[in-house]
């Protein structure tokens, strides 16, 4: 299992939470976070296909922000296009899955 995520961001961000008591402040639309996961997630996924999983599940797991009601649609297209670009990738892996937490998995091969 990994879990894609932009660790130098994280890094600089807990230290401002150490530093101030609160992290750096985001404003944006709904689905800007799915969006830029998506060139971290398929980067570890090139990574991953590198390496040999031919007697494991391999399980990319993320975690955007639950979409509002009236961006449902969206959120639900950008889940099909990322599991459509996963599904590019060739991975020596005996299946491999998209886990979009908290509920949400797609079988990508």
């Amino acid at each position: 299992m990994t879990t894609p995520h932009d660790g130098s961001y994280d890094a600089k961000d807990a230290k401002l939470v150490v530093e101030r008591g609160y992290g750096k402040v985001k404003i944006g639309t709904p689905g800007d976070d799915f969006d830029a996961l998506f060139p971290i997630v398929l980067s570890i996924c090139q990574k991953k296909a590198i390496k040999d999983y031919t007697d494991c599940t391999l399980v990319v797991s993320i975690s955007p922000m639950p979409p509002f009601e009236s961006f449902k649609g969206k959120y639900d297209d950008q889940i099909s296009s990322l599991s459509s670009k996963m599904a590019e990738i060739t991975f020596k892996a005996k299946r491999v899955f998209l886990l979009v937490l908290p509920d949400r998995i797609v079988k990508i091969y």
